[in-house]
């Protein structure tokens, strides 16, 4: 659904799946594109708005009559062709003024002429959009305008067709008026779910709820000048629930029986509950304290019970959320030593006392929802945003999320810009990790030119001023420039880091190989396998990213056909090994040596060598998972 927001990662995935015939037989996909409509014009625009979505309709169009004509020519010599797959654009468009007339008929068991005044007023009203035409349907309803006639068995006008019939102006007023005949409490909980996002838990709901009852009691202890005047936020678990389920029933909510999950109808219902809030400093404010409390709530549980170890982001925080946010949150860490869990929250049952409830789930989809709402907020520091984009960017990337984590190191950076005139003067420690976390990413995606010039920064820059800072961005860019195609200059830059830290040769190439050769040979005499077995395993990161550059470079000389370097580099590692201690790269030093050993037909080095390989990477490998855990 909604493929026209998809990012071209995501396109290139779902693509990849539709025209991989061997393993995926049997798919059909069915894609949905919103149409953009002129609002002065009422003219529909082009569906395929986006290149990306452009590209991978004809992606697919080209692989379909590819396979199609394939099968035809099978089928010409006689052979069993496979089958035909074709690519088919279906317009679903609103209805006419005589589609709008037949479905009303129905819907109201009346004849089509009896039908066809209202019918035209509605369609009129709404262009024949079927969802807005419910919604004015449901709202002449409540206003007693259409009424049901049990003795005709079917609906009546109560006022004539060509009357007043006090609908709204457009779908948000109605959806306005349909809420308002609710109770307030349901009105509260759906005006503040409309600011978390489209599909929340009723947990959150909760502890969101009971932050703004904390703020504004806070704030204004004399007159609640504040959003809300109801205490819905005392309300337990079931009585939300019971009022979300009502929302379920009218229409404005969906979720799973039985489940804490909500999701709101439609979109147009999510921006109608938006309007309950006044536009402007109100409605700014409330953004930002649920901006401010969700990522406090994700600092606090996967950070630890302290939100992290920024006290200018904690400070932020609690200055914008109120006091009584941040005591709160602290509240239910420390009660690791009563009920075993150092994020379990509280609520007060029928008596007043604590009971343990289930720990808030604030996933990464929330922490996104926070850092948008909070990019979108006036009056929040440009040094806050700046270090919040940068973590949440950060963490976008770990899980694979790279546009997301795109958008919001971008963010990050303006904001950098915006709050210190030499970034890398005055901040230079998050100037590196900004740069570094963001080249990866970029050429991770593709975009090499962006990702390179960031890489190039870091790298030849005066601000990087130790080979440590250095490191993963040499690998960064290696890997890219490797993923290109491009294997001289990835050759290259493989080996600049090494040369940086002493452990490759910048020149005389054959004599060290010569010399290493030597030395290595006697290394293996005079050390059993159980010795080498017992090396520590590396630790120090700038050596372990050092063994992956040569390994890449030993991989690019080979497509290169650099016999010299390919060997060179390979005698390295081994010796690295030998001096620093084992990682998942010696594993490929063992094995590369294997190689060279058995051209030289020695069969048992070679043989020793490959089961050193298999040992060390299960080692190590053993290791990380350990250490991971």
């Amino acid at each position: 659904d909604d493929l026209q927001w998809a990012s071209k990662v995501s396109l290139d995935l779902l693509a990849s799946l539709v025209l991989d015939t061997n393993t995926v037989r049997n798919l059909f996909l069915i894609g949905t594109v919103r149409q953009e409509v002129n609002p002065h014009t009422n003219e529909v625009l082009e569906v395929l708005s986006t290149s990306a979505l452009s590209g991978f309709c004809e992606q697919l169009a080209s692989r379909c009559s590819v396979t199609n004509q394939r099968n035809a020519a099978k089928e010409g010599r006689g052979e069993r062709a496979g089958k035909s797959r074709s690519l088919q654009h279906i317009t679903l468009s609103d209805m006419t003024q005589a589609e709008t007339r037949q479905w009303l008929s129905r819907t109201l068991q009346q004849s089509t002429d009896e039908a066809a005044a209202l019918s035209d007023r509605l369609h009129a009203k709404t262009s024949g959009n079927m969802f807005n035409l419910v919604q004015a349907l449901e709202e002449l309803q409540r206003n007693d305008v259409l009424v049901y006639d049990d003795s005709k068995q079917c609906w009546r006008l109560t006022v004539d067709a060509a009357g007043d019939l006090a609908l709204s102006d457009n779908v948000l007023g109605s959806i306005v008026a349909k809420v308002r005949q609710l109770p307030e409490e349901l009105q509260q909980m759906l005006t503040v779910a409309s600011y978390i996002r489209s599909s929340f838990d009723i947990r959150v709901l909760k502890a969101v709820l009971e932050n703004e009852a904390a703020v504004s009691s806070s704030r204004h202890p004399d007159r609640r000048k504040h959003l809300f005047d109801l205490p819905v936020a005392s309300l337990a678990i079931e009585s939300i629930s019971q009022h979300l389920e009502t929302a379920v029933m009218e229409g404005l909510l969906t979720n799973q029986i039985g489940g804490t999950h909500y999701t709101f109808f439609h979109d147009r219902i999510q921006q109608a509950m938006q309007t309950f809030v006044e536009y402007g400093s109100v409605r700014d404010d409330l953004r930002k304290r649920i901006g401010f409390f969700l990522l406090q709530q994700w600092r606090m549980r996967h950070l630890g019970r302290s939100g992290g170890d920024d006290d200018d982001v904690d400070d932020e925080i609690a200055h914008h959320g109120g006091a009584l946010m941040r005591q709160r949150s602290l509240r239910g860490a420390g009660s690791a030593g009563t009920h075993g869990h150092p994020h379990q929250d509280h609520q007060d049952d029928a008596n007043g006392t604590n009971k343990s409830a289930p720990a808030l789930l604030i996933d990464d989809g929330l922490l996104f929802v926070a850092a948008s709402s909070l990019n979108k907020a006036k009056g929040v520091s440009p040094l806050f945003l700046a270090k919040m984009n940068l973590d949440v960017g950060e963490r976008a990337s770990q899980i694979a999320a790279l546009t997301s984590a795109s958008d919001f190191l971008e963010k990050s950076a303006e904001a950098l810009r915006k709050s210190v005139p030499q970034p890398w003067k005055d901040q230079y420690e998050l100037c590196h990790r900004l740069w570094t976390t963001r080249a990866d990413v970029e050429l991770s995606l593709g975009n090499f030119e962006l990702g390179e010039k960031l890489a190039h920064d870091v790298i030849n820059a005066n601000h990087a001023s130790t080979i440590d800072h250095k490191m993963s961005t040499y690998l960064a860019t290696t890997k890219a420039l490797s993923r290109q195609g491009r294997h001289f200059e990835a050759q290259k830059m493989a080996k600049a880091a090494p040369l940086l830290l002493g452990e490759y040769p910048k020149r005389g190439f054959l004599r060290h190989i010569v010399m290493d050769m030597i030395r290595i040979k006697s290394y293996l005499r005079r050390h059993s396998d159980d010795d080498i077995m017992s090396l520590p395993t590396k630790q120090d990161p700038k050596l372990i990213i050092a063994m992956k550059l040569l390994f890449i470079m030993t991989t690019e000389s080979f497509a290169t056909k650099n016999s010299i370097e390919w060997t060179l580099g390979m005698c390295r590692m081994m010796r690295m090994t030998f001096k620093h201690g084992l990682c998942e790269s010696s594993a490929a030093a063992f094995s590369m040596y294997s190689v060279v050993a058995s051209e030289s037909s020695d069969q048992d080095a070679a043989n020793r060598a490959a089961n050193l390989a298999r040992k060390i990477l299960h080692k190590v490998l053993t290791y990380t998972r350990r250490v991971a855990k």
